[in-house]
């Protein structure tokens, strides 16, 4: 037996299973699907960073991310020791929370006023964007049975 037939057959193979297989939007690429409880983090991209830098100017963004930085980091590791799994939503520009009933929320985060900041959520209710300020009241607050 040739190689030939062999590798035909199994380029023709490969065609009909890629074409079986929906191609994923870019939005669902860039979404982050959240099923349970949980908090996330979300920062900006270099684009967003730049754009909020010519707006306010360069050395009041730096003070003002300085700020949420330290914010984000303490709320980030008193949600640690709450035992309250904690993801960074790294490059997703959408939050997609599934709640327990199957509907969701779709949150995109370009259109969020602060560059930096934390979603609370629990399945069973909506997602809740936490003041990093009080983090300790948010968490207790979002997290209190019903």
């Amino acid at each position: 037996m040739t190689l030939k037939p062999i590798l035909l057959v199994l380029a023709a193979a490969l065609i009909i299973a890629s074409c079986d297989t929906p191609a994923k939007s870019a939005e669902q690429k860039e979404t982050l699907v959240i099923k349970s409880k949980c908090a996330v983090v979300y920062s900006p991209d270099s684009l967003q960073i730049q754009k909020h830098m010519v707006e306010m100017g360069e050395e009041n963004f730096r003070i003002g991310a300085d700020d949420f930085l330290y914010y984000m980091s303490q709320s980030t590791e008193y949600l640690e020791k709450q035992g309250i799994k904690v993801i960074d939503s790294k490059s997703n520009k959408y939050l997609n929370f599934v709640l327990s009933d199957k509907s969701s929320k779709l949150i995109k985060l370009d259109t969020v006023p602060e560059l930096w900041g934390i979603y609370l959520f629990d399945p069973s209710r909506q997602p809740h964007h936490a003041d990093l300020t009080v983090i300790d009241q948010e968490v207790d607050s979002y997290y209190a049975p019903k």
